[in-house]
């Protein structure tokens, strides 16, 4: 099977981490290309992931509508003809909406990485576009598809939830392990760990309201991402204010190895889908303190494997840190065994890729 999956880029998010594990692994039995709408630059790890058997296209788009995409875009299709073009985020759908008329005998696969909220307008503009009721929309979680199906009855989704190869720990491990040590006060001292992009929808602002608490003194919180100026300026003021208690460190290509020796994952999202750094905590064990929304609630229960916060709001989230910092070393430890377990069972990119070779294979004409 010829397969092209296609992404406006291969920045350091999760969609990015996800279209190049699952390309690695469909890549097995398949002809599988990745496109990128926009060229890679020296900054992205997801790129430096993908296996020598995976083609990459980069499309080098520039600013705004760039016809030259949509040609290039068109040629390909016509060219190398697929079987299955798998569209990822919103950006890419803009020029296939032009394209996928003109394709019959290809079938089209858009995945939503993300949870009703932000593409309910976009859906609506969809769902008047007969053409558009055979591309298959792939939700990231049964709640998320439940909401969308009861709202665009007419159109085509489907759920498969997010996958991740197995992580290991780096050669740069034990230097981590002192890091993240030194942050801690005292046995008592709940490191919590936050990784992703410093957007909008990660809502840093009340991330850093939060562990402006001071009913939070013993836990410490350390922040992995990049983003704009601005927010890293908040960032680095809240810091500076926290005496000790907010650690910035930028980017990291080590991610696993932070999670491997923190006490817990922290996500105060406004909006999510099934977030793979969710998934990067199960799989090292790492207990999820979360805000709940898109996926996250099918993936953690309180107590279980984490906790989630009854809302977006500040005294929530503390609330949440407060139960997880009372948690005896037996009780989180269970966690950890209950989060391992749950990735092995359901959430590995073996699985995740079966589900999706299983949907291309039996999607009817």
């Amino acid at each position: 099977m010829k397969i092209f999956q296609v992404i406006s880029s291969l920045g350091n998010g999760g969609a990015e981490k996800l279209i190049v594990e699952l390309s690695n692994e469909l890549t097995i039995i398949n002809d599988v290309t990745i496109i990128s709408i926009k060229n890679i630059e020296e900054w992205m790890y997801p790129p430096r992931r993908i296996d020598n058997k995976v083609r990459l296209i980069q499309l080098n788009k520039k600013k705004g509508f760039d016809f030259r995409v949509l040609y290039k875009l068109f040629t390909l299709l016509k060219t190398e003809k697929p079987d299955i073009v798998h569209i990822h985020l919103g950006m890419p759908l803009y020029y296939f909406i032009l394209l996928i008329p003109f394709f019959r005998n290809i079938d089209f696969y858009h995945t939503i990485h993300n949870t009703f909220g932000p593409h309910e307008k976009l859906f609506k503009r969809l769902n008047l576009l007969p053409f558009y009721h055979r591309v298959i929309n792939i939700c990231l979680s049964k709640s998320i598809y439940e909401q969308f199906t009861s709202t665009f009855p007419k159109l085509n989704f489907s759920w498969i939830e997010n996958g991740l190869k197995e992580m290991y720990l780096s050669v740069s491990e034990e230097s981590v392990k002192e890091d993240v040590g030194a942050s801690r006060t005292n046995s008592d001292t709940k490191v919590i760990l936050f990784v992703g992009r410093l957007s909008y929808q990660k809502n840093i602002p009340l991330l850093l309201n939060v562990f402006s608490n001071n009913s939070l003194s013993s836990a410490k919180l350390i922040i992995i991402g990049n983003g704009p100026i601005e927010l890293i300026d908040q960032i680095h003021k809240a810091s500076s204010k926290s005496e000790g208690r907010i650690v910035f460190l930028g980017p990291k290509e080590n991610v696993v190895d932070y999670m491997h020796h923190a006490d817990a994952l922290i996500l105060t999202s406004r909006h999510e889908g099934l977030p793979i750094v969710v998934l990067e905590a199960l799989s090292m064990g790492l207990p999820v303190l979360s805000t709940p929304v898109g996926g996250v609630p099918d993936v953690i229960t309180d107590a279980v494997n984490g906790f989630l916060a009854k809302s977006t709001e500040k005294q929530d989230i503390v609330e949440i840190i407060q139960k997880f910092s009372k948690l005896e070393t037996q009780d989180i430890d269970k966690m950890r065994e209950n989060n391992i377990r749950l990735f092995n069972s359901k959430y590995s990119i073996k699985a995740c890729a079966g589900k999706h070779l299983e949907l291309y294979k039996n999607k009817s004409r």
